[in-house]
């Protein structure tokens, strides 16, 4: 009887345990496309020279048509629709001096249906998704749909090219990330049979080798952790442990592995809510990893009830905090451009490793209504003890932010100047795009301080339409393995390049990051007519990034830690290191910074038009 109550009870505890286990499971999404009617280009529309890159989960469109106003377009049906009362018009486009546009669905039976779309921006727009729910009377077999748009300014030519045209639906699908990580305690993925099977790296054509092995699933950048049986707390600790666990660069940044990890354990080994424990692992992030690529951000902090506000900034100068922006207009004849700040609220200033000049900007700010007390030297000489209400907002112009917005102008008549802020899909086909008025200048200046990144292959498309020529992008060590491989690009796609007798001064500062210093790299090694310049190195951050999602989206991890492989510059790490300019520019006072005289920029512009 005994052995018989024994077995009954080890079956409920283990024959059942598949049933009860606590599954932690991590995934990405994608968009699945039905595509019911599609357009097919009339044989009387002109070709454009414009291109679609790939976008999320779009392919890229080598082909696009000029589409006049009051065009029909004529779309055939592929699939039968799932839904016959609503369908998607789904289209890719390029603007000229187009302020909204009307897409007119019919059929032969008179049946009309219109949408109104407003742009807000010129150029390469991102796809649209217009529902057209009203269709249940329409006869299906005969679908077509009238393009008119209204002018901007009716002195001026319009453009609207239309790079793809659909009908149809899309639905998001989960799939389990197939990332290393993930195949390992706390998660389950292993444990599931439902895995995505694994499709090599696609990259529409701008890759002509990618390491073998790197599928496609292990680059996707959004991942979602959900576990309904877990405490939100417990789940967030059980995350932030796992990528510190599988987190690549120890090495390169100096820090302990184990010293890191068992520092962690102790700080997340209580009961304390879940917004505490988000306070505790950003404090620990900022002040023992310090990798820019390696945040956490949740609802606890993100919209703080009142934003804090500061009517100055400062940069560092020789480790000292000189005031160099100033945007209380009574505050600028009590504390004058070029003074030294010395205490915060009666605190001490001492810049150092730890106490970056960023962190010094952050103290100096705080809540409206609130006062605060800084002492500081006179650039003249003296010193002052000023106090100050802070006022309910205070406006940072381009002038003081450094964001002149992506886009070039002229310097003079041989030297063209181009700012970008982010290497993304719409800045980078916005420059290939200009690239015949820029050609027109030999010289090239690229501005880019203060841009953190972006896309890896965006970054690719930008060099392809300089270099000419197919090139090694970066070269790629398995974390795993330790094996090496190289990434190598295909010559440009697009009949659009710069010119090749141009020359090009390529401007970083310290917030030049990832694929910024990549492009600089690549452009010194496979270009002779190529010089960095800049008051500093770039700040050494160069890997791929990804967004870990907890469930409700209450928190979100930006991390480098299940990136499958390490991206070296020449065979080597630049952690920490950066990229050293050709050409280092000292930067002595205010008036040399990029709001004023621009002393950098007028190096750049110097260099080229020798």
């Amino acid at each position: 009887m005994f052995k018989k109550n024994l077995l009954i009870i080890l079956l409920i505890l283990f024959g059942t345990a598949r049933f009860c286990f606590s599954q932690t499971l991590a995934y990405y999404k994608t968009s699945k496309y039905i595509k019911n009617y599609i357009w097919v280009p009339d044989a009387n529309l002109k070709p454009s020279r414009l291109s679609f890159s790939a976008f999320n989960d779009m392919e890229s469109l080598p082909e696009s048509f000029i589409i006049p106003d009051q065009t029909v377009l004529v779309f055939l049906k592929k699939d039968r629709p799932d839904k016959t009362a609503s369908l998607k018009l789904v289209f890719r486009c390029f603007i000229e001096n187009i302020s909204s546009a009307d897409f007119k669905i019919t059929d032969h039976k008179s049946h009309e249906f219109k949408q109104t779309v407003k742009f807000n921006n010129q150029g390469y727009q991102a796809p649209f998704f217009l529902n057209f729910d009203s269709l249940l009377v329409f006869d299906k077999k005969d679908l077509k749909i009238e393009i008119s748009y209204k002018k901007l300014d009716e002195k001026r030519t319009t453009k609207f090219v239309l790079g793809d045209a659909w009908l149809g639906n899309n639905k998001i699908e989960k799939h389990l990330s197939p990332s290393e990580i993930f195949l390992n305690a706390p998660y389950s993925n292993i444990n599931l049979k439902t895995r995505a099977q694994l499709t090599p790296f696609e990259s529409a054509g701008q890759y002509a080798h990618f390491p073998v092995k790197q599928y496609e699933e292990y680059y996707k950048s959004n991942v979602f952790i959900e576990n309904p049986s877990v405490k939100s707390e417990n789940l967030l600790s059980e995350v932030f442990l796992s990528l510190l666990k599988a987190y690549p660069f120890y090495k390169e940044r100096n820090l302990n592995k184990d010293q890191i990890i068992s520092k962690a354990e102790i700080l997340l080994h209580d009961n304390s809510s879940f917004c505490d424990r988000i306070a505790k692992i950003n404090t620990f992030l900022n002040t023992e990893v310090r990798d820019p690529h390696f945040s956490i951000r949740s609802k606890c902090t993100i919209k703080p009830v009142t934003a804090l506000v500061t009517p100055f900034y400062c940069y560092n100068f020789n480790n000292k905090a000189i005031v160099s922006a100033i945007l209380d207009s009574e505050l600028e004849e009590k504390i004058p451009l070029g003074s030294e700040i010395l205490e915060i609220n009666h605190k001490k200033v001492n810049l150092n490793q730890d106490f970056t000049i960023d962190r010094l900007n952050q103290s100096l700010k705080n809540a409206p209504g609130e006062k605060m007390t800084i002492n500081f030297a006179r650039p003249e000489g003296g010193l002052n003890e000023i106090s100050y209400i802070l006022k309910p907002k205070y406006i940072i112009s381009k002038k003081y932010s450094g964001n002149k917005g992506d886009g070039y102008v002229f310097l003079n008549d041989s030297t063209a100047y181009y700012k970008i802020n982010s290497i993304n899909d719409h800045s980078v086909t916005t420059f290939i795009s200009n690239l015949d008025s820029i050609n027109t200048k030999k010289n090239l200046v690229l501005d880019l301080r203060n841009c953190g990144g972006g896309d890896f292959l965006a970054g690719a498309r930008l060099l392809s339409s300089i270099v000419h020529k197919s090139f090694k992008y970066f070269d790629f060590e398995e974390v795993a393995t330790g094996k090496l491989d190289s990434i190598i690009v295909n010559g440009n796609l697009s009949p659009l390049n710069f010119r090749k007798d141009g020359k090009i001064s390529f401007i970083i500062n310290r917030s030049s990051a990832c694929v910024t210093e990549l492009l600089a790299s690549c452009l010194k090694r496979e270009l002779r007519d190529v010089k960095i310049i800049g008051s500093e190195n770039s700040i050494g951050a160069l890997s791929f990034t990804y967004q870990v999602v907890l469930p409700d989206e209450d928190a979100s991890f930006t991390t480098n830690a299940i990136s499958p492989g390490k991206i070296l510059v020449n065979g080597k790490s630049i952690e920490t290191k950066g990229i050293t300019p050709d050409i280092c520019v000292k930067l002595e006072k205010v008036e040399d910074l990029a709001p004023y005289k621009d002393k950098v920029l007028q190096a750049a512009v110097s260099r080229i038009d020798l």
